[in-house]
């Protein structure tokens, strides 16, 4: 079987549009969040990341505790940028 490898950048892009849109359930964040740490542990470019608050601007873990953003780490920053359109 033939290797395949994908920008790490881009994904943790659509990752983080995910984890903060209304479209998305908690069980869904969750396993996705579960998903791209690992591969952010794998590749050395984890950096941690930040509750979002909900639609009220509130932060509320017991409900929503799986809105989150991950942080971009230093060696992404140019292509997380080019996959959201900053700086463009």
């Amino acid at each position: 079987m033939a290797r395949k490898t994908i920008e790490v950048a881009p994904l943790l892009a659509r990752l983080n549009y995910f984890l903060a849109s209304d479209a998305s359930t908690p069980d869904e964040r969750e396993a996705l969040a579960n998903f791209v740490e690992g591969i952010l542990f794998e590749t050395g470019n984890y950096a941690g990341f930040r509750y979002l608050p909900n639609q009220h601007g509130e932060l509320d873990f017991e409900n929503d505790g799986t809105r989150r953003f991950y942080f971009v780490s230093t060696n992404l920053q140019p292509d997380y940028d080019a996959a959201t359109g900053i700086g463009m």
